[in-house]
């Protein structure tokens, strides 16, 4: 066994010593007044179908896609307790994250009020609305010193299958100072749970936005996207479309979903090819690896 697994290098000791030293000052009352202004709450609604690769490939293709017009990392987090993720096999629909893009780290916690699955012409769209609760911080803050360390830490303990007992403490010591938004849903429920945050999987995230016309020649804004595993060196790959809904549109979630569907059929894209959940489940690689 490495002995990163034990204890830190150097290099993120020291790290480890200026992200805690520095969150002491961050959690006054005052720092946290502060910060609370820069937090932004919403609600939102969006259609979801995973896609198969073959299909992405389809419009990869048609789109001439090269450069993503979006590109991040996403950190989720979730709580360990016997080799599974309490939210993610709990009833609790809760997701927690830092979204680490080119100028700015996100912290985002997400829950989800409503979800279901509606058929139209044989595509199986998910529906989801969540609120979410947000804020922004500068990339190179302590925010994204967690990051590295972090994601170090986690590529060390999967190359050699086992995250140590000592390994897990230093992740819920390193995070346990964040100022997370606040979110009344989500703190209500996690208040009850035992154990702490810790980075449960780690995923790059590509999107293309598309526009497309309706049948009947409307405009229509579509996210086409792909997701890779970072801990597995870029493999497993998941692939999706998504459409927001709008509270100002016209349009209704069937209307948006049919017009989807045409849409997708013109480029030879059948149901067979989609599905609403993704294909690929990015947490089981730490899953199994949490003590």
């Amino acid at each position: 066994m490495l002995e990163v697994h034990k204890t830190p290098t150097t290099r993120f000791q020291r790290i480890l010593r200026l992200v805690i030293a520095a969150s002491a000052v961050v959690l006054t009352s005052n720092a946290r007044a502060d910060n609370s202004l820069k937090e932004k709450t919403k609600e939102e609604t969006e259609l979801h179908l995973g896609v198969s690769e073959s299909a992405f490939k389809k419009l990869e293709s048609a789109f001439e896609l090269y450069s993503p017009t979006t590109l991040r990392t996403d950190f989720y987090f979730d709580i360990p307790q016997k080799n599974q993720f309490y939210m993610r096999r709990n009833v609790t629909p809760a997701k927690l994250r830092v979204q680490k893009r080119a100028d700015q780290v996100v912290l985002q916690k997400s829950w989800i009020q409503h979800q279901s699955t509606h058929i139209s012409q044989g595509f199986r769209w998910m529906k989801t609305t969540r609120v979410s609760s947000s804020v922004k911080k500068p990339v190179n803050g302590n925010t994204g010193l967690r990051l590295e360390y972090s994601q170090s830490l986690l590529e060390n303990s999967v190359k050699n299958s086992q995250i140590s007992q000592g390994s897990k403490t230093y992740l819920e010591e390193l995070w346990h100072p964040e100022v997370w938004p606040r979110l009344s849903e989500f703190d209500s429920s996690m208040v009850k749970s035992v154990g702490s945050f810790v980075p449960a999987a780690i995923v790059s995230k590509e999107r293309w936005l598309l526009n497309i016309k309706t049948l009947n020649g409307e405009d229509l804004t579509v996210q086409l996207g792909r997701d890779s595993d970072v801990l597995g060196s870029g493999c497993p790959q998941s692939y999706e479309i998504e459409a927001e809904l709008k509270d100002s549109s016209p349009k209704t979630s069937a209307q948006v979903a049919e017009a989807i569907n045409h849409w997708l059929q013109s480029y030879g894209i059948e149901p067979a090819e989609t599905s609403p959940h993704s294909s690929h489940d990015f947490f089981r690689r730490l899953e199994q690896l949490y003590p």
